[in-house]
C-alpha cells in the first residue's frame, strides 16, 4: 500500500512539477494538487477579429486585362436553346432539293425552302430548270428574282419553257437579269413560249426591245 502511494506521488510530480513551498500542507498532497487541476475552468477563447480592407483608389493598370466570365453554353440535347434559328449551308443538300420532283408540295408547306435552295449558285441553277417551276412560283411568288440573281441560272430560267408563269409572276427579276447580261435576252426570244409571255405582260416585249 505504501509502494503504490509513493509510485502515485512520483507520477504527479512528473505531471505538476515541485510543489510550491509558499503553499501550505494540505495543498502539497498529490490528491489537492489532482482535484484543483480537474477543477481550473478552461481557458476563455477570443474571437478573431475582422479586418476590414479599404478598396484601393489607384486607377486600374491597362495593361491588365480584366477576366471576363464566358456564358456556359447550353449542350444541344438538353433543348433548352433554340438552335433551329440558326444558318446552316449545306450545297449539297441544297442540289437534291432542286432536283425533287415534288418540290413544289414542300415550297407549299414552307416558301422559305425555296430561297434556302436559291442562296446557292448550283441550286439555283438546276432549280430554274424545274418542270414545275410554274406551281413553285405560285408558292413562292419571287422566284424569279431569287433564281436570277446568278447569271448562269438567269439564262438557264429563260430557255425553260415551263417558266412562262414564274417570269409573270415577278417580271423585275427578269428585267434585271437583262440588264446585267444581254443574252439572257436573246435566250428568252428564243423560248417557245415567249408569245404568251409578252401576252400576259406587254411591258415585256417593250423592254427587249430596247436591248435588241
Amino acid at each position: 500500500m505504501a509502494n503504490s502511494k509513493v509510485l502515485v506521488s512520483i507520477v504527479v510530480l512528473a505531471l505538476f512539477g515541485v510543489p510550491n513551498s509558499s503553499m501550505g500542507a494540505e495543498s502539497d498532497s498529490p490528491e489537492v494538487k489532482l482535484r484543483n487541476y480537474v477543477q481550473t475552468p478552461p481557458p476563455s477563447v477570443t474571437q478573431p477579429t475582422l479586418i476590414q480592407v479599404k478598396p484601393s483608389t489607384e486607377p486600374p493598370n491597362p495593361l491588365i486585362k480584366p477576366v471576363v466570365e464566358k456564358p456556359i453554353k447550353v449542350h444541344f440535347w438538353t433543348f433548352s436553346v433554340n438552335t433551329l434559328n440558326r444558318i446552316r449551308t449545306d450545297s449539297t443538300l441544297a442540289k437534291r432539293l432542286a432536283r425533287y420532283g415534288w418540290l413544289e408540295k414542300s415550297a407549299e408547306a414552307n416558301p422559305a425552302i425555296i430561297e434556302a435552295i436559291c442562296d446557292h449558285r448550283s441550286a439555283a441553277k438546276i432549280l430554274a430548270r424545274h418542270p414545275h417551276i410554274a406551281r413553285i412560283a405560285e408558292a413562292d411568288p419571287y422566284v424569279c428574282r431569287r433564281i436570277t440573281k446568278w447569271p448562269s441560272a438567269a439564262r438557264a430560267l429563260a430557255a425553260n419553257g415551263n417558266a412562262a408563269k414564274a417570269i409573270s409572276r415577278d417580271p423585275e427579276g427578269i428585267y434585271r437579269a437583262i440588264k446585267k447580261d444581254r443574252s439572257v435576252a436573246r435566250i428568252l426570244a428564243k423560248n417557245p413560249m415567249f408569245d404568251q409571255m409578252v401576252y400576259d405582260n406587254p411591258d415585256l416585249g417593250q423592254y427587249l426591245a430596247h436591248f435588241m
